[in-house]
C-alpha cells in the first residue's frame, strides 16, 4: 500500500496532476519475499527462497486524498521558500541518494521522495529533502526538539544528534550529489505522514552535518560492519543502546542481552545475572521496589513500559518457536488452546 502510495505521489508532482485522476485505477505492487525453507545449504544456513508476489492496490478516495495532500505540501513547501526570497526553487522527484563516502563503504545509498534545491539571493544554496511516510501506525519527527522559554520549538540544530538520522543521511547524499552546482551552506528535510495530519522540519548548517558524519555516523557504521563481519569479540553491554523507538523493529530483540539488561535494570535497579533463576530474583525485588517507589521513579519506569512489553513479547515468540521447533525450554510446554466457538 505503502509503495502504490509513493508511485501515484512521484506521479503527481512529476505530471503536475490532481491525484483524483488515478481514482478507480489499480495500482500493481511487485515484490520478492525471501522466505526460508527446510534444509540447508551448502554453508549450512538455512535455504532462502525468493519469490515474487503480485498485488494490487485500487485508488479509492482515502488513498487519493492522503497522496494530494502529500503533493500540495510539497508545492507549498516551494512557494514558502518563495516568499522567504528564494530565487528559484527546482524540484527534483524519487531522487537515488548515495552516501557512501561519508560512510567508507560502497553501496550504500536510499530514495528521497522529493528533493527541493534553493538558491537565496546571496548565491548560497539549501538542500531540501521530503520523505512521505504512508503509514499511520508511528509518528516519526524530524528531531527531538527543544522547547525554548518563549514556548516555541526551535527547529534549526546546532547539536545535530538530535536530528532524524534516515532524513540526515539522505541530506548528505543529496548534498554531496549536487554540491558542484552551487555553494550549498544549509540543509533541511521535512517527513510528511499525511494520514496522521503531521508533517515535522528540521535545518541546520551544512558544516555542523558535516562534522556529525564524520565523528558519529562513520564510527557507528564503522562498528556496525564488524559486527555484521563477526569481528564483536570486543564488544560490551554498554556499545548497545536498546529503546523503544531503535528496538521496534529489531529481529534480535529476543536474543539482546543489551535489550534483556535494561529491562531487569528497569525493573529492579540493578543488574540481574541472566545465568541463575532470574525468577527467583527479579519478582520479589519488582514488587518490593514498586511499592517503594517515588512518582519520578514511576514516570521513568513509564516511560519504557511499550519497551519492556516489546522486549517481553519478543522473548514469548522466541521461546514458542523453539518449542514449536521440539528445542526443550527448562519450565514452559505448548498445549492445546482453547478452540474458541463454532457457528
Amino acid at each position: 500500500e505503502g509503495t502504490a502510495a509513493h508511485f501515484m505521489s512521484s506521479e503527481a508532482l512529476e505530471q503536475k496532476k490532481v491525484t483524483a485522476s488515478w481514482l478507480g485505477c489499480m495500482i500493481i505492487v511487485w515484490s520478492d519475499v525471501a522466505s526460508r525453507t527446510r534444509g540447508t545449504n551448502w554453508y549450512g544456513k538455512d535455504k532462502i527462497q525468493t519469490t515474487a508476489t503480485r498485488r494490487g492496490y485500487e485508488v479509492d478516495h482515502e488513498m487519493a486524498g492522503f497522496v494530494q495532500n502529500y503533493v500540495d505540501a510539497i508545492h507549498s513547501r516551494m512557494e514558502q521558500f518563495r516568499l522567504r526570497g528564494a530565487v528559484s526553487v527546482e524540484l527534483l522527484v524519487e531522487i537515488r541518494v548515495e552516501f557512501s563516502v561519508f560512510v567508507g563503504f560502497d553501496g550504500q545509498f536510499g530514495t528521497s521522495d522529493a528533493i527541493l534545491l534553493v538558491e537565496w539571493p546571496d548565491g548560497t544554496m539549501q538542500v531540501d529533502v521530503n520523505d512521505l511516510k504512508y503509514g499511520r501506525g508511528v509518528r516519526v519527527d524530524a528531531a527531538d526538539f527543544e522547547l525554548l522559554e518563549d514556548g516555541t520549538v526551535e527547529r534549526t540544530l546546532t547539536d545535530c544528534r538530535r536530528g532524524n538520522k534516515q532524513m540526515m543521511i539522505y541530506a548528505l547524499g543529496a548534498y554531496d550529489q549536487y554540491q558542484a552546482l552551487g555553494d550549498y551552506t544549509r540543509a533541511s528535510w521535512c517527513i510528511h505522514q499525511p494520514r496522521l495530519g503531521h508533517i515535522s522540519e528540521a535545518e541546520c548548517d551544512i558544516g555542523d552535518l558535516l562534522t556529525w558524519a564524520k565523528d558519529h555516523m562513520r564510527p557507528a557504521a564503522e562498528r556496525a560492519i564488524m559486527f555484521l563481519e563477526n569481528r564483536h569479540a570486543t564488544f560490551t553491554l554498554s556499545d548497545f543502546t536498546p529503546g523503544e523507538k531503535q528496538c521496534m523493529w529489531c529481529k534480535a530483540s529476543g536474543t539482546c542481552a543489551a535489550a534483556a539488561k535494561r529491562v531487569f535494570d528497569t525493573i529492579t535497579g540493578d543488574f540481574v545475572d541472566l545465568d541463575t533463576d532470574i525468577a527467583d530474583q527479579v519478582a520479589p525485588a519488582a514488587l518490593d521496589r514498586i511499592g517503594h517507589m517515588t512518582p519520578e521513579q514511576l514516570s521513568a519506569c513509564m516511560l519504557l513500559a511499550d519497551f519492556v512489553d516489546d522486549v517481553v513479547k519478543a522473548w514469548r515468540a522466541r521461546v514458542e518457536a523453539k518449542l514449536f521447533q521440539n528445542e526443550p525450554v527448562p519450565g514452559f510446554k505448548l498445549v492445546d488452546g482453547k478452540l474458541g466457538n463454532r457457528a
